[in-house]
Parts: C-alpha cells; structure tokens; sequence
C-alpha cells in the first residue's frame, strides 16, 4: 500500500507482485498460494472462485508438511554431531585431562584456566550457536502463542505473591534462588577455607584436602601450596554444581509454574477451536444473531475450555451491554484475556471484520478458518511423530546421560590424582632415602608427576559441573524450540530438568569418588 501511495508503482498487484518476490526464495508454497487468490478475484462463478481458494489453501499446507518432513529427516544427522561433537566427546576426554595435564609442561593454574575457558565459554557457544543454526532451518505450522506475556495482569503471577489483608506482596524468585545458591556456595568453598586455616585430616585413607608442596610433600603452611587434591575436597566441591542447578530450577519453575497451567489451559482451547468455529459458522449460517450464536455453542460445549470461553463472550453481551468486539478484546472484560493466544486473537478479528458484510461471509469464513485449523494441526502432529526418536534422544541426554557420564569421569579424575599424588611422595620419600636408580630413575620420574604440573579435581569438578548445567539448559530450550517455541514452557521444562540432572549428577560424582578413592589408596604401589 506504501508503495502504490508513494507511486512507486501504479496499482496493488504490481506492488504485491514486486512484494512476493521477496519470499520466493524462503516460501515458493506462500507466493504460489497467494497468486491463486489473486486469480481467484477475476473468476466469473462463484463455485469456480471457492475452488481456487481452497486450492490456494491445499497449496501452503501441503507445501508446509513438505517442508517438515523434509527438516525432520534432515534433523538427525546434525542432533547426533551436536551430542557426540558438543557433549559427548568433550565429556569423555576429561576422564585422561589430569594424566595428560600431570605430563603436559606448565601449571596446573594455567591448565584449569584454558580448561574453564574451553568447556564452561567456548563449547556452550559452540553448542548453542549449531542448534540455533539447526532451528533456523524448522518450516513453521502456527506460532506458539507468546501473548501470554504481553498481558501486565499475568506479570504478578512469575513471582510469590502473599496476600496480607487486602494487599498483595510479590517477592521476585530471584531473591530466593540467590539465597539457595549462596548457602552452597559457602559449602563448596570449605576446603578453601579450611586450607587457611591450616586443618586436615585423615579421609578415605589419604588427607581429606591433600594440600601439596612443590616437591611433593604434605604442606605445612598456608601459602606456596598447591591443590586441593583430596577426595574430600572434591565432594565438598560437588555442592556448587547443585546449588546453582537447584537455584536456577528453583527460579524457572516458580517464574512460571501458574503460567503454564494458563498455557496449558490455551492450548485445549485451540486443539477445540476448529470444532467449536465450525459449530459457530453453522449457526450463523443459518440466520442466527452473531451475538445469540455464541450462547448456543457455549452451552453445547459447556465444561470445556471452548465452552467457557464461549459463555464469558456471551455473558458480556448480554449481562453487561457489550458489543461482541467489546466483549472480546475490551482490555478489562474481554474474553481473550484469560485465552492468550495468537490463534483465537486472529480468529475473532475475521469473525468481526466479515460480520460488517453480512451472516454468509461470516459463516464461510470462520468454516474455512475452521478447515484450516484442522489441517494444520494435522501438520503439527505429523511433524512431532516424525521428530519423536530425535526429541527422545535429547531428552535421555539432558536427563540421563550428561549426569551420568560426567558423575564418573569425576570419580575417574578423582582417582588418577590420588594415584599420581601417591606416587610422587613415593618417589619423594625414594630420593630422600638416597634410593638410586639407573637412567629413567627416581629424577625422570619426578619430572613426570610434578606437583604444580597436576591439575586439582577440586578445580576440574567445578569446571565440569558448571558445563553440565550449561548443557541442560541449551539442550533443553533446544528440544523445546524443535517441540514448540513457547518461552514459558521452556523455561518451565528447563527447572524440571536441572532439579533432576543436578542432584543425579552430584549423587554418581559422590558414590563414584568415594568407590574410586577407596580403590585408588587401596593399591599397592609400594
């Protein structure tokens, strides 16, 4: 229309045609669906022009459910690079980090470092930018609605509110989960604390913290030390990890645990919707008052989400005088503020704007709405059925796998150091015995397991849970975005997810470190 008013062109098809041209590349499907009712416009007969509407309309949703097919079976290969490249793999090759890192030259400071800035920075992008990448390919049925946060009466409900009296006091999640998350903190710091402090003792057979001098003796002062590499210190440590999933889970799932149920309740609405307008336009259809027809199918749909909805339209027309696009948008009654959602918001503005022109316009028009709805979301399930093996397996990897995996390659690390950590305060103890040995004797060896060349599980657990937590969330909102879009049910699935894998994930790090490091002390590399 701006074009045609700046004279840019000289009538609404040549600008229209001049705009298609824009979507021929991304949605040939679109262009030839509107050039069908472009022709529609010019047919003589009614029936001939109907039909070419109802093509226009086989066109884009065949075109849609091809596309989708095609993006589900090109889906797989690249979730399992992302899986194997982006979490497997990188998890796994953690398990040689301290017997390579204890080889390696430079110290063990510098080696946590690049390691923090490899696993918890640069992967986590990696990772989250490839599955980005993967969804920008998704073709797309209907929007998940996002209305839902547009609407300021339903901001209150992502804090805690507490009603005193007449007053309402919201306290913003945040403020809680900070709390959680400071009082584990505190607890995974103790063997920092403790280290000042100059306490240890005995754990497990080995020192509970394992402080190190350079030449591998037990450290007597608070400074010039290294570690720490006791298994005491790694269990203490696995209290970060958990204390940011639990407060992170804590955080999404109080943030949007009402707004789901309102989400929830929406979508019933619109998985009714096609049904209910089909019902509506034949009533209309047949001569009755837009505004007595929604009574009608309200109380032959009544206890169900489109009956209520229904009912509140009609309440509004006739208890309070509204008209029906009052009683449907008005910002303080109307019906759409309990149903926020982007389908039956459009769907309303067709049935308003096609009343002015007569009963029949409205009954065709909310039929072939209806019929569309119908075949979309015949689409939408085709597409999830075709997607199911691919969710499940992101799914066993957020839940299962990731927690699992990196629980035993803490316990392994573990275990590595407390062997290296004994083998060089045997070599220590052979050198200060005046123990010689021949070429690659007691100083090659030493040279090998270097104390300030080792890296502290301490370090490399906190490295690692912080990756797995990072993990959950982006696959998380990954198998969300591939399942729906909807932010809130996201947000909702991800707390879910980091309450489970966190405390499994600190659960198999705890019995693995102990098993481990009750087999670690009990070899006999005397």
């Amino acid at each position: 229309f701006w074009d045609v008013e700046t004279r840019k062109f000289s009538s609404v098809k040549k600008s229209l045609d001049n705009y298609l041209e824009g979507w021929r590349d991304y949605s040939l499907e679109f262009v030839e669906s509107f050039h069908l009712i472009e022709g529609s416009l010019f047919e003589g007969s009614e029936e001939r022009r109907i039909s070419l509407l109802e093509k226009a309309l086989d066109v884009i949703l065949n075109g849609t459910f091809e596309k989708m097919l095609h993006y589900s079976q090109e889906l797989k290969n690249p979730i399992t690079i992302l899986n194997m490249l982006g979490i497997i793999l990188p998890i796994l090759g953690l398990v040689i980090l301290p017997l390579i890192g204890s080889l390696m030259g430079g110290s063990g400071t510098t080696k946590v470092i690049i390691i923090f800035i490899i696993y918890n920075i640069i992967l986590p992008i990696a990772v989250y930018l490839f599955g980005m990448n993967i969804l920008s390919k998704k073709p797309t049925g209907y929007a998940e609605t996002n209305l839902i946060e547009q609407n300021p009466e339903f901001k209150k409900y992502k804090s805690i509110v507490i009603n005193l009296g007449s007053k309402e006091i919201l306290i913003n999640p945040a403020v809680i989960s900070w709390c959680i998350f400071l009082i584990f903190m505190l607890i995974s710091i103790i063997p920092l604390i403790l280290y000042a402090l100059q306490i240890d003792f005995e754990f497990l057979g080995s020192s509970f913290l394992d402080f190190r001098q350079q030449n591998g003796a037990v450290c007597q002062s608070s400074s010039g030390c290294y570690g720490p590499f006791g298994p005491g210190s790694v269990m203490l440590s696995l209290f970060f990890p958990l204390g940011l999933a639990l407060s992170l889970g804590m955080y999404y799932s109080i943030k949007n645990k009402k707004l789901v149920k309102i989400t929830e309740e929406t979508k019933k609405l619109e998985m009714e919707f096609a049904g209910s307008l089909f019902q509506l336009g034949n009533r209309i259809g047949d001569g009755i008052p837009v505004e007595l027809a929604f009574g009608d199918v309200s109380k032959n749909m009544k206890g169900t989400p489109t009956g209520n909805f229904f009912s509140i339209v009609s309440n509004n027309i006739q208890k309070l005088g509204a008209n029906v696009k009052r009683a449907i948008f008005d910002p303080k009654i109307g019906a759409i503020l309990d149903y926020p959602s982007n389908i039956i918001e459009s769907s309303m503005k067709i049935l308003i704007e096609s009343s002015k022109k007569g009963p029949s316009i409205v009954s065709k028009s909310l039929t072939s709405i209806s019929t569309y709805l119908d075949r979309i979301h015949q689409v939408n399930e085709r597409l999830k059925d075709l997607l199911s093996e691919t969710l499940s397996s992101m799914k066993s990897q957020i839940s299962f796998l990731t927690p699992v995996i990196a629980g035993i390659v803490v316990g392994l690390s573990t275990m590595i150091v407390t062997i290296l950590g004994r083998l060089s305060k045997l070599l220590l103890e052979s050198s200060t015995q005046g123990q010689e040995l021949s070429l690659g004797g007691v100083e090659a060896l030493t040279g090998l397991f270097e104390i300030p060349n080792i890296i502290p599980v301490y370090f490399l657990q906190l490295i690692v849970g912080v990756y797995v937590i990072e993990v959950v969330i982006i696959l998380t909102f990954l198998a969300n975005n591939i399942e729906s879009g909807n932010k809130i049910s996201g947000e909702y699935k991800a707390g879910k997810n980091l309450y489970a894998s966190g405390i499994l994930y600190f659960f198999v790090s705890l019995i693995v470190t102990l098993i481990f490091t009750l087999l670690a002390t009990n070899i006999n590399i005397g």
